[in-house]
């Protein structure tokens, strides 16, 4: 019996194959980012596949392999990349390499800190999630000091939390009265 796994993901990374072509012969910075736009969601549906199937390396192999491909078109501080590293980071949390997650984490915001783009929304949902990442892997000081920036942000950003930024704030409260910060 073929391995429906493999099947699945054969036809999705020759979407992403199509779609990373069609990006790359874009004319111009607003339609190679809605192609990047597309070739995200395609990425971000084999990483949810992938992950229920503990198939881990070849899943880091590909975000790396496609990253590297995104920055050469776009640029390696390009915003288009923050959520493939967001998500990157996510795998490298579900294989217990805290380290490299981080890494990864930090690289985004690094991005995130220079195009803040929303409100600062995808600053304080990235830093949110290191915060989280922090609180559960015991460094408990860098947590309470990314929940405090997050605060900083909530405040300047004087408009309602999108959906995501609000999801990841509602996670970090379970915890931040352990901290001693209000979110």
């Amino acid at each position: 019996m073929e391995d429906k796994y493999l099947l699945a993901l054969q036809s999705a990374l020759s979407m992403l194959h199509h779609k990373f072509t069609e990006l790359l012969a874009s004319a111009g910075e607003q339609a190679a980012a809605e192609r990047a736009r597309e070739l995200i969601a395609i990425l971000n549906e084999v990483r949810l596949s992938a992950l229920r199937e503990r198939r881990f390396d070849c899943l880091t192999r590909l975000y790396h392999q496609y990253i590297n491909q995104l920055e050469l078109a776009l640029g390696h501080k390009h915003p288009l990349l923050v959520p493939l590293y967001y998500d990157l980071a996510s795998v490298y949390e579900a294989c217990h390499d805290c380290d490299e997650a981080e890494n990864i984490y930090l690289r985004a915001l690094s991005i995130r800190e220079q195009h803040p783009g929303d409100g600062n929304q995808d600053l304080i949902l990235g830093l949110s999630k290191l915060a989280f990442h922090c609180y559960f892997h015991h460094d408990h000081t860098r947590a309470a000091e990314l929940c405090e920036r997050v605060a900083q942000l909530i405040k300047e950003s004087g408009t309602p939390l999108t959906e995501p930024a609000a999801n990841a704030v509602g996670r970090l409260q379970l915890f931040t009265s352990e901290l001693g910060v209000t979110l």
